[in-house]
């Protein structure tokens, strides 16, 4: 089974660059697809805050990723919001329902170490999210 990969960017300043490097095709206005490697990647644009990124996040609740990957700021700018909020759907979702994930960090340009990697498929092997975070800025992309 080839991977999917669901990106989710908040705004279209975040999503554009990826859509553009990675060749995405639109499947709605906010959605963007198409194969990458030898998987294929879902680019949600999800719009700015939990509320809008819970929305949007739920249409696709029925899909298994293989890795989940979260670029932009993803609330990092409000000091009340904990980390796993915004994928989990609210802090109230994430109190009802921890995650336990995997998050991995790219170095320039877009470099997971070896060992990362592997362990990211053990926890995707295992049911467990893989999140990741580009790290990059839009025109870091161009």
């Amino acid at each position: 089974m080839s991977p999917l990969i669901l990106i989710a960017a908040a705004t279209r300043w975040e999503a554009a660059p990826l859509v553009r490097r990675l060749r995405l095709k639109p499947a709605t206005p906010n959605r963007f697809e198409g194969p990458v490697g030898n998987g294929s990647v879902v680019l949600l644009q999800t719009g700015v805050g939990p509320a809008r990124a819970s929305e949007a996040l739920s249409a696709l609740k029925e899909q298994r990723f293989s890795l989940i990957l979260s670029t932009g700021y993803a609330g990092a700018l409000q000091t009340d919001l904990r980390a796993g909020a915004v994928i989990a759907g609210g802090a109230e979702e994430l109190r009802r329902r921890p995650v336990l994930s995997n998050l991995l960090g790219t170095i320039s340009p877009l470099v997971v170490d070896k060992d990362a990697i592997e362990a990211a498929l053990v926890f995707a092997a295992a049911g467990v999210p893989v999140m990741g975070h580009l790290g990059l800025q839009p025109q870091q992309l161009q």
